[in-house]
């Protein structure tokens, strides 16, 4: 029942937290093989014009995720405002200067004047670039051959925003299309004006509205009849050349009355506009660095021209809608609002949502708290009884390693001592060494039976006074084989600790002990520990076959083999507290 309880919270913080977890997907190639890319992304105009912006967003949304690229170069041409032959040499001069020793490999150019300004002098400045062109005013509009690899086509849909906005102010009579006097906007004019005869059926006068100054611009506009509706398209450059920044003039228009104007590109909503069946400028970048990976990599299926028809949506400004009293019901089902007011819901779900899941869970952990409580109480006595039982075993069984131990000392005419002296070295060895307290306690009962394979080797070689014959001395290295079976039946893990030390500690740092010639850190670190306390203590000892070595002698044969037989960083430890070492050596010596 509990496990069910604990399953439903778990589900509900799932709930809770899913959000956050949402990743978005992306269409471009992972995994890619290439390094140490260089890209130079050109835009035609200056940072404050919104729709580079926007291309610039997507270009970057691409690239920037990619874990093969070196270098990103973004340049602004600032055509808008500049476009003469003059400004032209000059930057491509700039450049040449510029980017004389970072050659790029890839170059995205975002509108005409770019791409125009590449095919002028780009196979100079950036031979071996791979060029890729997006927002480009349709295929007529590019040099032949092209430098571009590929192109994607800004192709606004005109149609469907007009008859957008014909279907949603049914009372309107004219319909004035409004363009600037840059080059990309007379264009964009052209492309209109070829629309033209699809729209002779439509009811509706249409007049092109001739370039004229900004001031002159807002007076033709404040003559409008309120019912009448504007095309605009994207204006930064009135006739007297003079630039503005991007939703300026409309904002104006609107503000001067309350004009109708629609557009068909996605940052001019929300400047006063109404909206229309805009095309995104972020998606347009996003497919052309899409498009240049791909080239990269060898994809040949990438197409030369790209029209991008999933870029399109239709777009609204909810509150313009509204001031201007357009049914909503006109609106194509497919419409995105901005500025629409969030319902309650909508605007405190990041906090109803973790609210309730918080409830729901308080509430849960009631139920289970009422449902437990008095289990509990008798759960606790039963506790109290195991648990001094656990302590008494858990005693007992460490009182029956250390006799173990103890008894195969003696075995080995050994005195008993010497493995309480390994098993308290080991833990000290072991805490400066960073071992946990549940380590330290496994380490310290769990050494004792480094010999514990002794028991199996015959007691007339184990208490030879003299030196092994080579079969003596591969027999006796049997006991670490013999430890091995003996204790790894068991799977407690004092028992398995046991195993490792017992199996492992006559194997050497450098990878020259037995039995399997491990070496560094395949060796078990209980079993390095132990290994150095260990042959410390005998060699400090006396036994059968020798007599005790002075403590200097020891401290110089362990410091000589560090790296060799001993874990260098042990060494280090043990050399830094020998007081220490000796104190604990002497408190268990075998006169006490």
């Amino acid at each position: 029942m509990i496990r069910q309880y604990l399953n439903v919270i778990l589900l509900l913080l799932l709930i809770t937290a899913l959000p956050a977890w949402a990743q978005v997907n992306t269409n471009y190639p992972t995994g890619i093989p290439l390094k140490h890319k260089t890209f130079l992304v050109l835009h035609s105009y200056g940072p404050d014009y919104a729709w580079t912006r926007e291309v610039n967003e997507g270009i970057m949304s691409v690239l920037e995720k990619l874990d093969w690229t070196d270098t990103i170069r973004i340049e602004y041409m600032d055509s808008k405002n500049t476009y003469t032959e003059q400004y032209l040499e000059e930057l491509a001069e700039l450049y040449a200067t510029k980017y004389q020793i970072l050659h790029f490999d890839g170059i995205i150019a975002t509108d005409n004047n770019a791409l125009n300004f590449l095919e002028r002098v780009g196979r100079q400045l950036f031979p071996v670039a791979v060029v890729v062109a997006t927002g480009i005013n349709g295929v007529d509009s590019i040099a032949k051959p092209t430098i571009a690899r590929s192109v994607v086509i800004e192709k606004a849909d005109h149609l469907a925003t007009i008859r957008q906005a014909l279907h949603q102010n049914p009372t309107a009579k004219t319909l004035h299309v409004i363009a600037d006097s840059s080059t990309t906007g007379q264009a964009m004019l052209a492309e209109v004006d070829k629309l033209l005869p699809q729209l002779a059926n439509e009811g509706i006068e249409i007049r092109i509205v001739p370039q004229m100054a900004f001031e002159d611009l807002l007076g033709y506009g404040s003559h409008l009849n309120q019912d009448d509706i504007i095309y605009m398209l994207p204006y930064l450059l009135d006739a007297t050349n003079r630039s503005f920044r991007q939703g300026f003039v409309s904002t104006f228009l609107t503000k001067r009355a309350q004009l109708r104007i629609y557009g068909s590109w996605q940052f001019q909503i929300g400047g006063g506009m109404v909206g229309g069946r805009v095309l995104s400028g972020f998606r347009q970048g996003e497919v052309a660095a899409q498009s240049l990976i791909s080239l990269l990599t060898g994809d040949t299926s990438v197409p030369e021209f790209t029209e991008p028809v999933t870029t399109y949506r239709d777009l609204y400004d909810y509150r313009v809608v509204r001031e201007l009293g357009i049914n909503l019901e006109t609106l194509p089902e497919t419409t995105f609002f901005i500025n629409k007011p969030l319902s309650f819901y909508a605007r405190h779900k990041q906090i109803i949502l973790p609210s309730l899941s918080i409830i729901a869970i308080l509430v849960i952990i009631v139920v289970l708290l009422l449902q437990n409580h008095f289990k509990q109480l008798d759960i606790n006595r039963r506790d109290r009884a195991i648990i001094d039982l656990n302590r008494e075993i858990i005693e007992t069984q460490r009182e029956l390693v250390m006799t173990l131990g103890e008894v195969i000392e003696n075995h080995s005419k050994e005195t008993g001592n010497h493995v309480k002296r390994v098993a308290k070295i080991s833990r000290f060895l072991g805490e400066k060494a960073g071992l946990t307290n549940e380590e330290l306690e496994i380490l310290e009962a769990a050494s004792p039976l480094h010999d514990v394979g002794k028991i199996g080797i015959a007691e007339h070689i184990l208490h030879k006074p003299g030196k092994l014959s080579d079969k003596e001395f591969e027999y006796i290295k049997t006991h670490t084989t013999i430890g091995r079976d003996i204790l790894k039946t068991s799977d407690r893990q004092l028992l398995a600790s046991a195993c490792s030390i017992a199996y492992q500690h006559h194997e050497r740092w450098d990878g020259g002990g037995y039995p399997s010639r491990l070496k560094g850190e395949e060796i078990n670190l209980f079993a390095r520990i132990t290994m150095l306390a260990d042959i410390y203590d005998a060699l400090s000892s006396d036994r059968s076959y020798k007599k005790a070595w002075s403590e200097q002698k020891v401290i110089n044969y362990i410091r000589r083999n560090s790296a060799i037989f001993f874990d260098p960083r042990l060494v280090g430890i043990f050399l830094s507290h020998t007081d220490e070492i000796r104190a604990l050596r002497e408190k268990y010596c075998d006169d006490t």
